[in-house]
């Protein structure tokens, strides 16, 4: 999409965001925004009187048709905790969930508590979530729905003494999955994650992994902050800021398994937390089973004040 206005916008496939709105495109309509837990309905003045005002993000859900273009709108200030599985039952095809500011959707309760996105073109814009609220948080977010995206969110991992096992699992059915300009990060590696931030766990088709920030602590000699863990096509990896903050055994952020995975992975900045070699740093690869083009990735060891060095080493 290209459009020339003197407003700044972000085209992200909800319509058009600009500074001081979101344009919804043609025939998407807000079926439903969501308040702050909490709060009396009756302060939200217009909202309270209108029908379209609920207290859940579910409550919300419910309120959409399937495949219609219907956008749910998180207000500012909203807080929910995500307690048990599959928490957002009611998600149906199609479905944009946008935040128009500050929000905060919590997992402290169970270690089995989900976000899942199970059915295709869901978007989910501008959310906030914190998966330390309980330790070892087995897999808060899976993707499972065709041509979905996360876009603009943002997520703390771990904390001194709790974190999740994963962050995002793009499993089965999730083919042409967007994960873009998304904040994941840690608060250092006391716990760390056993598993990646985002890990590829299935043969799909089509997944964009760009413009993230990603800060966490995995094992990177054998798991990446960005796994690839099944014959994946055509996936594109680019324009990520990687900072692998695990100390000890920790070659790569990007790891692909010995499997029949294609694609591309260019132009992503790795930092890594131990001394390396920096030519055989950063991308890993288990075998030779994978076939990728990789292009002017540049990363860093734990030395200070450095430019990055390009690796893998330039082929020959």
């Amino acid at each position: 999409m290209s459009v020339y206005s003197p407003l700044p916008y972000l085209g992200n496939g909800v319509g058009i965001r600009t500074a001081y709105a979101t344009l919804l495109p043609p025939g998407g309509r807000v079926v439903a925004y969501v308040g702050k837990s909490g709060v009396p309905v009756n302060a939200y003045g217009d909202l309270a009187h209108s029908g379209l005002l609920v207290q859940t993000l579910n409550q919300g859900l419910a309120m959409c048709t399937g495949n219609d273009g219907d956008t749910v709108v998180i207000l500012p200030g909203h807080t929910e905790s995500i307690s048990t599985a599959d928490q957002m039952s009611s998600l149906v095809a199609g479905t944009k969930i946008i935040a128009a500011g500050d929000n905060l959707f919590t997992f402290d309760t169970a270690t089995t508590a989900t976000f899942l996105v199970d059915v295709d073109n869901v978007v989910l814009d501008g959310l906030k979530f914190d998966f330390t609220g309980i330790d070892n948080l087995a897999a808060p977010i899976t993707v499972t729905g065709a041509n979905c995206r996360i876009v603009n969110c943002e997520a703390v991992v771990a904390s001194a003494t709790e974190g999740c096992v994963r962050g995002i699992t793009v499993s089965t059915g999730a083919s042409g999955f967007k994960f873009m300009y998304n904040t994941f990060h840690s608060i250092g590696e006391d716990d760390a994650q056993t598993n990646a931030i985002v890990s590829i766990d299935a043969a799909v088709n089509n997944v964009l992994i760009e413009g993230n920030y990603i800060s966490a602590a995995t094992p990177g000699d054998s798991v990446g902050l960005i796994d690839i863990t099944a014959a994946a096509t055509n996936v594109v990896i680019k324009d990520n800021s990687l900072l692998q903050l695990e100390s000890l055994n920790a070659v790569a952020a990007i790891q692909v398994a010995d499997v029949a995975a294609t694609g591309m992975i260019f132009n992503n900045r790795i930092k890594l937390a131990e001394a390396n070699t920096l030519a055989t740093s950063g991308i890993a690869f288990a075998g030779t089973s994978a076939t990728f083009g990789l292009y002017n990735n540049l990363v860093l060891d734990d030395v200070e004040s450095a430019s990055g060095a390009l690796a893998p080493a330039v082929g020959s």
